[in-house]
């Protein structure tokens, strides 16, 4: 039984079983983001991958689909309502964050990502936020919009 599951955790995975493709990377003034899909054993697991250039007081990634569920399984706890799913990220984030998720099998998704920023130069504390949102339509993937906003 122990050899067995020594089989299952350790072992290594055969590269002919793996395919990844990144799909899209795009950047904001602060705030850079890919989003792109691993095929693993016929499944399909979608990574977004969120780095910054300084330190964010908060990262949101939220998926919007056509499906009730369109987020089956996350590592992260999540809040979902009808054809929606937002992520619940700890505050103040590290400067490089992978969000993975399984999504559902229609795969037609908005991913947005939003990043929130102490406005250090303002007298009194106000953020502002920077927004990336990305399509994800069958095999593809494409950045739709990228905006700053106070």
């Amino acid at each position: 039984m122990i050899f067995s599951l020594n089989r299952i955790f350790f072992s290594k995975v055969e590269p002919s079983r793996v395919k990844a493709r990144v799909f899209n990377s795009e950047k904001t003034e602060r705030t850079e983001a890919q989003v792109y899909d691993t095929e693993y054993y016929g499944g399909k697991i979608r990574r977004v991958e969120i780095s910054s250039s300084e330190d964010a007081e908060r990262f949101s990634v939220a998926v919007n689909g056509k499906s009730a569920n369109p987020v089956y399984f996350s590592v992260y706890d999540t809040v979902s309502t009808e054809k929606s799913t937002e992520f619940l990220l700890p505050d103040n984030p590290p400067k490089k964050l992978t969000v993975m998720y399984t999504p559902d099998s229609s795969s037609d998704q908005d991913i947005i990502i939003n990043a929130y920023y102490l406005d250090r130069e303002s007298q009194r504390p106000r953020y502002f936020c920077e927004t990336l949102v990305f399509e994800a339509r069958g095999e593809q993937i494409n950045m739709r919009t990228a905006a700053n906003e106070l």
